[in-house]
């Protein structure tokens, strides 16, 4: 007899995981009538076919590859994808390991005529799915177009009626959003000092909680509040009543736009690979990184200076130039992490002691995938019990997505022990010490990698604390290993960059 697996899934909105539980015992039933020994079963739930970032889908495709299995049973075959390109890629990677997707419901002919056979089903399971999406979508799309709200968070100002599907003006709130406008158009106030005052004054958002940074950008940023809807292709103006004038806030964009700038990255085009991470060595606080001219030419400089050095200069620390500071440091980690023999067995130890470990983000991924099970359950009866769904179908779309990410990130997690070896790590070390680092991009992802935060001296000294996001924590204090805060490697390493000592700059 033939060892084979079964494959069940179902995405339909109204279904349950009783689809699956029919799926699993009408296969049984064919494979005893078919002579087939079954040894494994992998279900995927709620779980559209149209993509393969399923995690039971993935769990069987790494099982065959291990050669667990013979063949491979489905209820129909558009439980194993209804997308044509995964199917024959998957379907043609299990044929040349000698396994076959067989369907409980429909023919499996074999030979040539299996061929023409396998890409009709696949095209009408997909022109199913496309049709289905597109069905959806139009009227969405049409809701919108109608003046109705598609669903997803109610912005600030407005309430949303449910049974018309519209949204009206909350005056309360409404004052809120106006005043936000004007205190960044007119009192020229930063998002991060409106969200304080707010805060100050007890504001409470529709959430029950303080308003932040973030809660004050969004708003700023929301053109709904000129009564203009944004609905996938579609842009509906006056669709419900507008809280603020068009020109008020294009003023506000105007000056979020002149206002806005990238993290370490000047007008100028430079980039300092090490802000956020280059701290002063005399006080502690972080170094920024800063323009000048100075000399007999006016020649313009680049340098990290201390936060403390502006303005009423409190702090000593000499102003550091650029290009010589991010050369060491880069040299350190090169030298010091990718070449040196114990660095990398120390790395290769904690990574595999993480991944051949119990994980801490299990359990909590795990009760975060339960309580959202559990929304998605009680949207689906809700929906069960309406005549018109559609009020409720995008809030479902963005809640399975997100349970799409975290099934992945999941299955992720507890299949690194199969993925992840010493010759993975290894590996991985080889290629990036055969790296020169001369391009903007490897020096950014060498630096975003392994350096937690680096301390620089006037001296010439520079300590840096490294790190490999992502894995159990260690640290390393005169020469000793010892455990620390979850999720980051610290590694300390301090040493002398002479250049270094002759940080000046020409008057």
């Amino acid at each position: 007899m033939k060892k084979g697996v079964i494959y069940a899934r179902y995405s339909c909105d109204k279904q349950t995981e009783n689809s699956t539980k029919a799926q699993l015992r009408e296969c049984r039933e064919w494979a005893e009538k078919n002579d087939i020994t079954v040894i494994d079963s992998y279900c995927d739930e709620a779980i559209s076919g149209r993509t393969d970032r399923r995690p039971a889908f993935q769990k069987m495709i790494a099982d065959a590859q291990r050669g667990y299995f013979e063949c491979i049973v489905v209820w129909k075959g558009d439980r194993f994808s209804r997308s044509r390109a995964d199917a024959a890629k998957y379907k043609t990677m299990l044929k040349k390991l000698g396994i076959r997707v067989l369907s409980v419901t429909e023919p499996n002919i074999e030979g040539s005529q299996a061929i023409l056979m396998d890409g009709i089903n696949e095209a009408f399971a997909e022109y199913y799915s496309v049709e289905l999406a597109e069905k959806i979508n139009r009227g969405l799309d049409q809701n919108a177009l109608d003046g109705k709200w598609n669903g997803g968070a109610v912005p600030l100002g407005y309430d949303h009626d449910p049974k018309t599907q519209r949204l009206s003006i909350n005056e309360k709130e409404a004052e809120v959003v106006r005043k936000i406008f004007k205190l960044y158009t007119e009192d020229q106030l930063s998002a991060n000092a409106i969200g304080v005052r707010l805060q100050q004054e007890g504001f409470i958002t529709k959430r029950g909680k303080l308003i932040s940074k973030a809660g004050v950008y969004s708003v700023l940023t929301h053109e709904c509040y000129t009564g203009v809807y944004h609905w996938r292709q579609y842009t509906v103006k006056n669709i419900f009543p507008p809280i603020i004038s068009e020109e008020t806030y294009q003023a506000a964009q105007a000056l979020l736009k002149k206002n806005c700038h990238s993290r370490g990255v000047k007008s100028t085009g430079i980039e300092y690979f090490l802000a956020g991470r280059l701290y002063c060595g005399q006080c502690g606080r972080k170094m920024v990184g800063r323009s000048g001219y100075g000399g007999h030419n006016h020649k313009k400089y680049y340098y990290y200076s201390c936060k403390d050095t502006h303005g009423k200069r409190v702090c000593p620390m000499k102003d550091v130039p650029k290009d010589l500071v991010e050369e060491s440091i880069i040299r350190i980690l090169r030298e010091k992490v990718l070449l040196d023999k114990g660095m990398r067995e120390y790395f290769t130890d904690a990574i595999l002691g993480y991944v051949n470990g119990e994980n801490p983000e299990i359990p909590a991924l795990e009760k975060e995938l339960d309580e959202l099970n559990a929304k998605i359950k009680k949207l689906v009866l809700l929906a069960e019990e309406m005549d018109d769904i559609e009020e409720v179908t995008e809030r479902l779309k963005v809640l399975k997505s997100k349970r799409e990410g975290l099934q992945e990130n999941l299955r992720l997690l507890k299949h690194r022990v199969s993925s992840v070896d010493a010759v993975d790590v290894n590996s991985f070390f080889d290629h990036l010490a055969s790296c020169p680092f001369e391009t903007p991009e490897d020096r950014r992802f060498l630096v975003n990698t392994f350096l937690h935060k680096a301390y620089v001296f006037d001296d010439g000294h520079v300590t840096l604390y490294l790190n490999y996001r992502g894995q159990i924590s260690t640290f390393m204090e005169n020469g000793k290993v010892r455990m620390s805060s979850p999720m980051v490697h610290h590694f300390f390493i301090g040493c002398r960059c002479p250049k270094l000592d002759k940080m000046t700059y020409p008057a």
